[in-house]
């Protein structure tokens, strides 16, 4: 038998090995949740209460409430996200609820929640208190579940029918009564009510059963001139304390509800001294010049002894107590102090900010500094371990031996500029090579690097042949090198508590992060990803200017200069720097040239109709695959595409419910085009996205002109013929260009907070508008929000050029298909895209809340492989091939052997 064709075998074994379905790296547009990831926030916590026994924490900010499991990373069990026109005031734990108090424009928002799982129980608005009583409220557990609300000088009794799970909650004023003035605070004593009461000089108590029908009993605590007064101790101890006359008094209850007063001496602490009750314990906090003091009040003899005092603590800084060990923790911006109870031991340090130095290098970094602790929770009850919030808003989770086991990124939320990168392709053999060196010497280094790399592999495979296997099927995030068809990108963010932060976009890792020195103002790119080259970003300081590479977080510091063009224009420009700028200031446009040395003169000024700015959109430069489009009858519209036309929205001057837009050239101050739209809602947000030729503008229409809703306003700019259209794509030459306007109504419940563009390599898959809304990431085909569509030139024309019929509304507010986020609750107002290697695909980044990641495919995965494609089968096939052929082979040999012994 004759030998195999070699070449024969090759090319089979590559059709087969490039039908393995193991090694395909593709998207496909049903792959939800296999590439996109969503990191979930709460914003910056104010408050923290321990829930399920200490296993879990609910963690509360002014946007947003949620359960966080302590033992997986503080994931996020569930998560409410108050809209926008409320703040959540305060939150507590009473037993298996949770009762949170939101400031609204109709009064404050009493609910409460089954803490385990997050459903609502019940809520109600406390019509008769003050709008904005909700800032200066408290819940107060008492028996069981039940709570009280301290609300605007008065104690309400909440409750709700549980037989009837009707969801109504009552909030009944309990004991209220001119003669007992105020409330200042309640507290429950286990089988009491009581509360502080204030008319006018005297201090009073009061006293009952926490039931909205109670009458209860008032003793007065004392009379004259006091500051300050709070309610302290735990069950078994009473106490009032308050500043008299330059002294700080410690008023015991006894269990009589008698009142004994007695003088805290010597006091601990001078000057201006402010006090307060730590929580649920027999400790009283001073702070007065320089120090804090710790003291613990006495109910025997009323000596009261000073366990701690040190150097002075912030105010946010609280002071805690372990319920486990009773000893009190002192918190610092740089560290927490576990004090004993009696203070017969110094104070030890149980956590300090040290323990947050990412790098070594970050210490000789004058431009990066480590967060400060703005406040801690107390140990919880099951493991001991502490809540700890920094100023940078993030939260980290500390155990008893002081490291940090985990931290939720709450600074995400804050984020104040995002842009993405690309990955630098992996360094070529040539870089690396000495341009000096001979062929030979590069010859040999090259196969010296081979055999290296080899011999690796080879040990790798004996010491883990399985995970070298699954780590060639995988593709891996590890390195920082770009992936083959360019999915992989880095989020870059500068945040509002001054910190900075890189994300992979294949898991959403953070790869670093760091607190900056000096006050950020801005961030932005000033240089891509080219070939190996990384890319490079710019933030802006109040003293500096920072170079930052975004893949290593190495930052090089340079002088802050500000040329005469950036101080127009606000902000950083690219260099070299451009020709033209312009400065917007309410609805006047100024234009400037930049002449040599980065001076500018003036060019135009304009004031466009209207009192205010609503929205301004500015072209997004990409490439353009079509200049033109063919219609039916073979004709060309040719696009307009000059790069300088800004999309300005002007409301009026009296709130007519009028929208105007204008196509303002930002170089000469032309306006190009103007469109006009009647009876908008303009306490609903307007927002407006510029590209190619074409602008889309998203606004509430209140249904005078057209059906009522979110509409959609698409605006295309065509030249005027075939001579001008080489003339569109600058400002000072040809006539202004023919503009086409359509509007479709969108079927959209939530309120629509932002609005962008998909971006693909070369300009030719047609682009999808992408929107968020205040649960969701969606978009809408170009071709269906397209002007032409209401074009009165004959159908005929029309459905030859693809132009879908005109229908006044767009099918994508009741399909599912066009929301990329899913099921997921996203709220993100703003929104980046970047282009990918394979032309069908562009990524898509939300971000200003939660951030969250996905690939959408505009016109389809044109180049890519369905994933209902038959890989098996294809497989199947090309095996049989494979030994049809051999046997065929055989066959034929045996064939002409005997052919040539006849």
């Amino acid at each position: 038998m004759q030998p195999l064709n070699p070449l024969g075998l090759a090319l089979a074994a590559v059709a087969v090995a490039a039908t393995l379905p193991t090694l395909a790296s593709a998207m496909y547009e049903d792959q939800a949740g296999k590439f996109d990831w969503h990191i979930e926030s709460i914003g910056k916590p104010k408050d923290l209460h321990w829930a399920k026994e200490g296993t879990h924490a609910v963690v509360a900010s002014e946007r947003a409430v949620g359960l966080a499991d302590a033992a997986n990373q503080g994931k996020l069990v569930w998560r409410h996200v108050l809209p926008a026109d409320q703040t959540l005031a305060t939150t507590a734990v009473c037993g298996k609820h949770l009762a949170t108090v939101a400031d609204t424009r109709h009064g404050p928002l009493v609910q409460v929640w089954t803490a385990a799982s997050g459903s609502l129980v019940a809520q109600t608005h406390v019509s008769n208190a003050s709008p904005s009583a909700a800032g200066s409220a408290s819940v107060v557990c008492t028996a069981g579940d039940d709570a009280v609300l301290v609300l605007d000088g008065t104690v309400y009794v909440l409750g709700h029918d549980r037989a009837t799970s009707a969801g109504t909650l009552t909030a009944s004023a309990w004991g209220t009564s001119a003669e007992r003035g105020t409330v200042r605070e309640a507290r429950w004593t286990g089988t009491h009510l009581w509360a502080l009461t204030q008319h006018s000089d005297t201090l009073s108590i009061v006293y009952g059963a926490a039931t909205a029908d109670e009458v209860p009993t008032t003793v007065r605590a004392t009379a004259g001139p006091v500051a300050g007064a709070k309610l302290a101790g735990c069950t078994k101890n009473k106490w009032v304390v308050f500043l008299k006359a330059g002294a700080v008094h410690a008023a015991r209850v006894t269990p009589k509800w008698e009142v004994k007063d007695s003088v805290v001496s010597p006091l601990p602490v001078s000057g201006n001294i402010a006090l307060s009750a730590v929580r649920d314990s027999c400790f009283l906090r001073l702070d007065g010049g320089s120090a804090t003091a710790v003291i613990k009040l006495d109910a025997v003899d009323g000596k009261h002894a000073v366990v701690y005092k040190g150097p002075r603590a912030a105010d946010s800084a609280r002071v805690t107590v372990s319920p486990t060990t009773h000893h009190v923790q002192v918190q610092y911006a740089d560290r927490i102090l576990d004090v004993a109870d009696d203070g017969s031991q110094a104070a030890s340090t149980v956590f300090e900010t040290a323990s947050f130095r990412a790098t070594a290098a970050d210490e000789d970094d004058a431009s990066v500094t480590l967060p400060t602790i703005e406040f801690a929770s107390a140990p919880s009850p099951a493991t001991g371990v502490v809540l700890v919030v920094t100023a940078d808003h993030n939260l980290h989770l500390v155990s008893d031996s002081g490291a940090v086991a985990w931290t939720r990124h709450e600074a995400l939320a804050s984020i104040r500029d995002g842009v993405i990168v690309d990955y630098p392709e992996p360094h070529s053999w040539e870089e690396a090579e000495l341009p000096s060196a001979s062929v030979l010497t590069r010859w040999m280094d090259r196969w010296s690097s081979h055999l290296a790399m080899a011999r690796g592999a080879l040990n790798a495979f004996v010491a883990d042949p399985m995970g070298v296997l699954l780590a060639a099927l995988e593709p891996s995030t590890d390195a920082a090198n770009m992936d083959a068809f360019g999915f992989r990108k880095l989020a870059v963010f500068l945040t509002h508590s001054n910190a900075m932060y890189a994300v992979d976009s294949a898991r959403g890792d953070v790869v670093w992060s760091r607190v900056l020195a000096d006050k950020a103002e801005y961030m932005d790119l000033i240089r891509g990803t080219v070939g190996s080259d990384p890319a490079l970003v710019r933030v802006v300081t109040d003293r500096a200017t920072l170079t930052v590479n975004p893949f290593t977080g190495e930052i090089a510091t340079g002088m802050r200069i500000v040329t005469p063009a950036e101080e127009v224009v606000g902000r950083a420009l690219p260099t070299p720097l451009p020709a033209h700028v312009h400065r917007i200031e309410g609805t006047t446009v100024q234009g400037f040239a930049v002449v040599d040395g980065g001076d500018v003169v003036s060019t135009f000024n304009i004031t466009l109709p209207g009192d205010r700015t609503a929205a301004v959109a500015l072209p997004r430069r990409t490439k353009v695959a079509s200049a033109g489009r063919v219609m039916g009858d073979r004709s060309v519209r040719y696009k307009y595409l000059n790069p300088n036309v800004a999309a300005v929205v002007t409301r009026p001057d009296v709130d007519v419910g009028e929208l105007r837009v204008a196509l303002l050239d930002t170089v000469s101050g032309h306006v190009l085009g103007s469109y006009a739209q009647v009876d908008v809602d303009w306490t609903l947000p307007v927002h407006a996205v510029r590209a190619e030729h074409w602008t889309v503008l998203v606004y509430w229409n209140r249904g005078l002109v057209g059906p009522a809703g979110w509409t959609v306003t698409v605006l295309e700019m065509f030249a005027v013929d075939q001579d001008s259209a080489p003339l569109a794509a600058t400002s000072f030459a040809g006539p202004r260009p023919i503009v086409h306007a359509a509007s479709f109504a969108l079927a959209v419940r939530d309120v629509i907070t932002g609005l962008g563009v998909t971006s693909t390599r070369n300009g030719i898959a047609v682009a999808d508008v992408v929107y968020t809304t205040t649960r969701s990431v969606a978009t809408i085909p170009r071709r269906l929000a397209d002007a032409l569509r209401a074009s009165t030139e004959p159908k005929e024309v029309l459905a030859e050029a693809g132009i879908v019929p005109y229908a006044h509304m767009l099918p994508m507010g009741t399909d599912d298909r066009s929301v990329v986020s899913h099921t997921r609750h996203v709220v993100a107002p703003r929104i980046a895209t970047a282009a990918t290697h394979l032309e069908s695909t562009s990524a898509v980044l939300a971000f200003g809340f939660d951030v969250f990641w996905t690939r959408v495919t505009p016109s389809g995965a044109f180049d890519q492989l369905s994933e209902s494609f038959g890989k098996g089968t294809l497989l199947l096939t090309c095996a049989g091939l494979a030994v049809a052929a051999v046997a065929a082979r055989a066959v034929l040999n045996r064939k002409l052997l005997r052919i040539q012994w006849q």
